[in-house]
């Protein structure tokens, strides 16, 4: 569920970049991280948050997520223009590479979040509930 919430997130402000044009707009997400408290929120199964931490000291192991510095690191490079940022146009959506938690960002996440009539469909839909 947590993906397809990040999924609507991205389709969302790209349409809402579009709408509002004197804004610059990126969407980011940082990657698997270690080092928050995810995994020991309170509304989680317990069996869940058992399992969590175990499973991001294993991950980070395995070079499969990243330290909470090197996540912070990229929303920074975001808000401050450096790297993929400086080029990124506004309703973009910056990720890890297409299929992977972490590693190199790009701004090409499938063909899903350049659909305008997706992004605008989702807008609408939110826009109902607020």
């Amino acid at each position: 569920v947590y993906g397809y919430v990040k999924a609507m997130a991205a389709l969302y402000w790209a349409s809402w970049a579009r709408r509002n044009p004197e804004y610059h707009v990126v969407t980011v997400s940082p990657g698997f991280t270690r080092g928050t408290s995810f995994g020991s929120h309170k509304n989680l199964p317990f069996v869940a948050r058992t399992i969590y931490p175990a499973l991001l000291t294993i991950t980070g192991w395995l070079g499969k997520s990243q330290s909470l510095e090197q996540g912070a690191k990229i929303y920074v490079d975001a808000m401050t223009g450096k790297e993929i940022f400086a080029k990124a146009g506004s309703g973009t959506f910056i990720a890890a590479a297409d299929g992977q938690a972490v590693g190199p960002l790009s701004d090409d996440q499938g063909l899903i979040f350049k659909d305008v009539a997706a992004q605008d469909n989702v807008f609408e839909a939110v826009q109902s509930f607020v």
